[in-house]
């Protein structure tokens, strides 16, 4: 159960903390609007950050198909984890180096290996919540007003970039932000394709979060 909920929970983090920059849900000492002279306007280097943020969509949610990559540090150790979406009942997670596992959902039913050992067949209440996606998502309506209100949020926040990259083949623009954190800061960086603004790479801390959203995936029962 210990393994289960945290192959549950890696990816949804992940999403969680996109899903939640693009909610523009911040600190109340940045909701003031400096329309009032409360404080200078945007710079126009966050007006193009918050672009890239505010334009960010996830294609692979309208596709139906999308694989994310995961490096990240436990206290076992490293471990690399590879997930799979496929719309509309399919997820799969593996697990491997410090851990090692294989989780499949199919509707309602989890099958799962840990490290060598046999499948196991579990029924859930739900399918996966990942599952919720599909289908949900398409690009946003570019529209100058909500850019500039986006980076009025963000006119104190401390981001530097855009750097150009190249991930995988694909080019994105990188940002970096810098986030109080109770033992020091913490750097948030985000890649965004130059061509769709989606999410190509995220590093938070340890942990690198690398998304494909163009892949073709095919989840197999394996009993």
């Amino acid at each position: 159960m210990r393994e289960f909920m945290r192959t549950l929970f890696c990816f949804p983090l992940v999403l969680g903390l996109l899903l939640s920059l693009s909610a523009c849900v911040f600190d109340k000492e940045h909701q003031t609007s400096s329309a009032l002279g409360e404080a200078p306007p945007a710079t126009p280097r966050i007006i193009e950050f918050a672009t890239d943020l505010g334009m960010s969509w996830n294609p692979g949610f309208l596709n139906g198909m999308w694989r994310t990559v995961v490096d990240d540090t436990r206290a076992s150790g490293k471990v690399h984890i590879v997930s799979e979406a496929q719309c509309p009942n399919r997820y799969r997670v593996i697990v491997t180096g410090a851990e090692r596992s294989d989780t499949i959902y199919i509707d309602k039913t989890m099958y799962q290996r840990i490290a060598d050992g046999p499948w196991t067949v579990r029924t859930m209440p739900m399918r996966h919540m990942i599952l919720n996606s599909c289908g949900r998502s398409g690009p946003p309506i570019e529209d100058p007003a909500r850019i500039r209100l986006l980076a009025e949020e963000f006119r104190d926040v401390e981001v530097s970039g855009p750097y150009l990259r190249e991930i995988d083949g694909r080019k994105c623009r990188e940002w970096t932000r810098k986030i109080p954190n109770f033992r020091g800061p913490l750097l948030l960086t985000t890649c965004f394709d130059v061509k769709t603004h989606a999410a190509v790479q995220t590093k938070y801390g340890d942990q690198v979060t690398t998304f494909d959203w163009d892949v073709k995936v095919d989840i197999k029962r394996p009993m």
